[in-house]
């Protein structure tokens, strides 16, 4: 049996098409869902270029994985990553911390937004609160440097920090 007549395989096509779209018209609308954005900034200064970057990776991969499966290529094996081990509730919860992280940045700022998600979503995946800290507030540091210092990508200033 060919991999193309499957119906999963033919769903999974479907869904990456349907992710790449959306992530084609997320990035196309990126200027209008940051507020404020200049125009007038340099690229590599701007709000809206590691949005882009990041939706750009998500429309390629999933034009990608949708035409392989589309035509019949089988998923891959990896020793690193098993689908079949994915549970559906974590990912929920990943998802709605993901949503609520893009939701606070404007509010909250950047920095302490990113800690709360970083340090919530190391909770959502087993560890305890003391290491979800421990994780958290370093990385969000880290990225607050690397973005907002090294790179000098404009988030705004949120109502916290």
């Amino acid at each position: 049996m060919s991999v193309a007549t499957d119906g999963s395989s033919r769903k999974e096509s479907l869904t990456l098409a349907v992710l790449a779209a959306l992530a084609v018209g997320l990035c196309w609308a990126t200027p209008t869902l940051i507020v404020p954005f200049r125009a007038e900034q340099a690229w590599y200064e701007s709000a809206g270029t590691f949005p882009r970057l990041a939706l750009s990776i998500v429309v390629v991969a999933g034009a990608v994985g949708a035409l392989k499966r589309w035509r019949g290529g089988s998923r891959g094996v990896s020793d690193e990553l098993d689908s079949s081990t994915a549970s559906l509730p974590r990912v929920a919860v990943a998802l709605v911390l993901f949503v609520g992280y893009v939701l606070a940045v404007p509010v909250m700022g950047f920095a302490v937004a990113s800690a709360l998600f970083l340090a919530f979503t190391a909770r959502a995946v087993g560890l305890s609160w003391r290491a979800a800290w421990l994780l958290g507030l370093p990385m969000a540091l880290a990225l607050w440097l690397l973005f907002v210092r090294m790179l000098k990508v404009s988030f705004g200033h949120g109502l916290l920090f």
